[in-house]
This record gives C-alpha cells, sequence and structure tokens, in this order.
C-alpha cells in the first residue's frame, strides 16, 4: 500500500507504522535522538488526539471545493507542512513549530472562519490547544537547556525557575468542555 502526502510518495510497512505522524514531539525526540522509545503516557497521548484533531480539520478544510487555485494551494501547502513529511527528523521540526495547529491562529485574521466551515467556538477549542502546546513544547526546551552543561548558570537558574506546564487530562478537559458549552449554546 503507498500513502501520498504532497508530492512525496513512501510505502507504507515497518518504517512507516501510520502513528508517526500523529506522535508526540517528545517520542519522535526519542526516537530522533536514537534512545529507546519511552513509554507512552497521558500527556503523549493527548497530544496525539490534538494532532488528529488538527488532522481532520486540515484535511476537510483542503478539500473544500469552493476554493480558487491560490487558497486550494495554500490549504494544501499548509497541510503537507503540518502532516506531509514521512521523516521523522522532519516530523519533529513540524511538531516544534506546532504546525498542525499552527495554521489555526492565521484561520481567524486570514481567512474568514465562514469562509473554511468552521464555528467561532470551535475555532476557539483549537486557538487554545495550540497555546497548550506551545506551553507544554516550550517547557520540555526549557528542561533540555537546563541540561546543557555548558550553559551559563545564571541562564540555568533563570530556566529552572520557570514553572513546568505539563500536558493532562484536566487543562485538557477544561478546554473540550468550555468549547462544547459554547457550542451547545449556539443550536
Amino acid at each position: 500500500m503507498k500513502i501520498t502526502f504532497g508530492y512525496t510518495t513512501a510505502k507504507r510497512g515497518a518504517d512507516l507504522t501510520g502513528t508517526l505522524q500523529f506522535m508526540s514531539l517528545r517520542i519522535l525526540k526519542a526516537i530522533d535522538e536514537n534512545q529507546a522509545q519511552p513509554s507512552q503516557g497521558i500527556a503523549d497521548d493527548i497530544e496525539s488526539f490534538i494532532y488528529v484533531l488538527g488532522y481532520a480539520v486540515l484535511m476537510k478544510i483542503t478539500r473544500q471545493t469552493k476554493w480558487d487555485t491560490s487558497k486550494r494551494k495554500y490549504w494544501q501547502d499548509t497541510f503537507d507542512a503540518a502532516f506531509g513529511k514521512i521523516d521523522h527528523k522532519d516530523i519533529v521540526k513540524a511538531r516544534v513549530s506546532i504546525a498542525p495547529l499552527e495554521w489555526a491562529q492565521k484561520a481567524g485574521t486570514d481567512f474568514e472562519l465562514e469562509e473554511i466551515g468552521m464555528s467561532r467556538p470551535f475555532f476557539n477549542i483549537l486557538l487554545r490547544l495550540f497555546i497548550l502546546l506551545q506551553d507544554v513544547h516550550r517547557t520540555q526546551v526549557r528542561g533540555n537547556i537546563g541540561k546543557n552543561p555548558y550553559v551559563d548558570d545564571t541562564v540555568r537558574s533563570e530556566v529552572s525557575s520557570q514553572p513546568e506546564i505539563m500536558l493532562g487530562y484536566r487543562e485538557f478537559r477544561e478546554i473540550l468542555e468550555q468549547g462544547i458549552t459554547k457550542l451547545e449554546l449556539r443550536e
């Protein structure tokens, strides 16, 4: 079976299990650094779910038939940047920029929400998830800086004094429940 991502075609098998596109940044970095794959935890599951949600929404936007050529190309390029990578190193780069949801911040300004078929409450859910992932990824980067032996003690102290942000069910559920409540109020 072959899978096409943008202009790249890959044969599905041992190298591409289908889940690589949705793995958390922490697990992808472990693969990238040739470490043993860490056990998947709650935060990894939630992060994967967020990427699957971003994939589904972006796929729906990309498949709309009303787009002119330039908008179709824009959305296809956006989809390819977020999910069109096959090599885990390229996927890590897409995760660091949070490409699976990065486009959402432009959706409310560059494109009218109605134009892309998205309600404001759902848009706000995506945007809050994007911000949450940004905060979690910053925490991971700070952790890496704190372990670097070449980092000055002053910088290490500044980095370690920052609160650690974990991706957990409580924060995730809160975002979804608030968004769902607003969606239900629209009916």
